[in-house]
């Protein structure tokens, strides 16, 4: 998919997403939560992994059994859409799909001053199904 194409496609999912009353559009979360590796290395994101504009943050969706080439994986960062991603077959494989955020997509806060969430929304195959994950918080 182009920049372009990608960047379209996160305005549409940002304002869908954002008409909803609701966080996760109303879907309760039953998926595990994004892992961001910077979290686990020193308890969260600080000034050094945003400080270069051009060096995304690295976020993993851990695939479930229930997840097949084909699905759409959406990633929301304090509710705006920052990534989507069509599950492949390597995908299946490895078992993960990785998303890169650039530093200019991450606040440390969202617009009601609670510290920033990062979510995803798994859409099935034929999109009937949406599922959406628990959040993590990346700024501790």
């Amino acid at each position: 998919m182009s920049t372009l194409s990608q960047a379209v496609r996160r305005l549409i999912l940002t304002r869908e997403h954002a008409s909803h009353l609701s966080r996760h559009d109303g879907i309760t979360p039953t998926l595990p939560a994004p892992i961001v590796p910077q979290q686990a290395v020193h308890d969260g994101l600080n000034w050094n992994d945003l400080r270069d504009p051009t060096v995304p943050v690295v976020v993993q969706v851990v695939l479930q059994p229930d997840m097949h080439a084909g699905d759409t994986l959406n990633l929301y960062w304090n509710d705006n859409a920052v990534g989507n991603q069509v599950v492949s077959r390597e995908d299946v494989d490895i078992g993960q799909v990785v998303f890169k955020v650039l530093p200019r997509e991450i606040l440390p806060v969202d617009a009601a001053g609670t510290l920033a969430h990062v979510h995803y929304h798994d859409i099935g195959l034929v999109g009937t199904t949406e599922r959406a994950s628990f959040d993590t918080a990346p700024f501790l």
